[in-house]
């Protein structure tokens, strides 16, 4: 399986160094984003075991802002794209 970023995908990855960044930086502090409410999605290939590096960028973002004081808006949703769990989850939320 091929396993290199898309273009997109290292911009995405840019923008989460960015967050990291500035959530261990001591200019910003823990209520940095404090009112920002997010939901994060994690769209991951299956060739990644789930327990390992499956969506690893979707998680450390989700805990990076968390850590700045920001809300999720939802639990983070991860999945593959073979995976049915997206329409699972959307249905228990309806």
């Amino acid at each position: 399986a091929d396993r290199q970023l898309t273009d997109r995908s290292a911009c995405l990855l840019a923008s989460c160094w960015l967050v990291q960044d500035a959530s261990k930086d001591f200019r910003y502090g823990s209520g940095a984003l404090k009112g920002l409410r997010f939901a994060v999605f994690g769209l991951g290939g299956a060739v990644y075991d789930e327990d390992d590096h499956f969506c690893t960028p979707a998680k450390n973002l989700t805990g990076w802002l968390a850590d700045m004081g920001a809300t999720a808006l939802v639990e983070q949703v991860s999945t593959s794209s073979s995976s049915s769990e997206v329409e699972e989850k959307a249905e228990e939320e309806e």
